[in-house]
């Protein structure tokens, strides 16, 4: 164990004793934690970026009963681009805060994701985690909220946000509330729209040429149903 280790630990002891704030446990935590490493991150970039051209190798290569398998690679592959979207979104990935947005919105833009409209919420639910009226990812009702609903809402609620069908509710969260630049702040619009129009942009030319020289079936195959996994995982 190393001397920072120990000394950690024993902040964070005698922070057990007293009344104490965030910054304090900040302060408890060792040095290295708050290092930026430019190749550790640039490493990640690469090979999040193998890992799906892996996936979508496979997905070429496939026999049909393998495609199951090369979706659930190829969806989990780009859980890895949202990975770095969100170190970027937290201005964790690099110094520079242009390069942040610049690897951001090219890791969001093929999950179909406004990287600041992503961020300025992202960051809003850092600020109010379990607050029952302003968390905007974890919003539970109250009891007596729940109760007082037909039993088909109380389904809803409880499949969709939930349980079984949760993923489908991430799809909803995203729509409603990432692609409505009218809720965020006057000040945050202008890069709102912006991400919008990145994501839309790619959609509108990646999408119509998938289809066009794949068909349907390879949008289904190549980008929606690994779409998908992304949001299962």
């Amino acid at each position: 164990m190393t001397t920072s280790t120990i000394e950690s630990h024993k902040s964070a002891h005698d922070l057990g004793n007293s009344h104490f704030k965030l910054k304090d446990i900040i302060k408890s935590l060792p040095r290295e934690c708050f290092e930026q490493n430019r190749r550790k991150a640039w490493t990640k970039v690469l090979i999040s970026v193998l890992m799906v051209c892996l996936g979508y190798f496979s997905l070429i290569i496939a026999p049909w009963f393998l495609l199951p398998v090369a979706w659930i690679f190829t969806g989990t592959a780009l859980t890895g681009f949202f990975v770095i979207g969100h170190d970027c979104g937290h201005r964790s990935f690099a110094k520079r805060r242009w390069v942040n947005d610049l690897v951001g919105h090219l890791m969001m833009m093929p999950l179909i994701y406004p990287f600041h409209s992503w961020r300025i919420q992202h960051n809003y639910h850092h600020a109010h985690t379990n607050k029952l009226d302003e968390d905007n990812a974890w919003h539970p009702i109250t009891t007596e909220l729940y109760e007082s609903c037909r039993k088909i809402s109380q389904w809803g609620f409880e499949a969709f946000l939930r349980y079984r069908l949760w993923w489908i509710g991430s799809i909803v969260h995203c729509g409603v509330l990432h692609f409505d630049w009218s809720q965020f702040r006057k000040k945050d619009q202008a890069s709102v729209k912006f991400s919008v129009a990145v994501v839309v942009l790619f959609a509108a030319i990646a999408f119509p040429i998938l289809i066009a020289t794949t068909g349907v079936w390879g949008f289904v195959k190549f980008w929606l149903l690994p779409w998908l996994v992304y949001h299962f995982g």
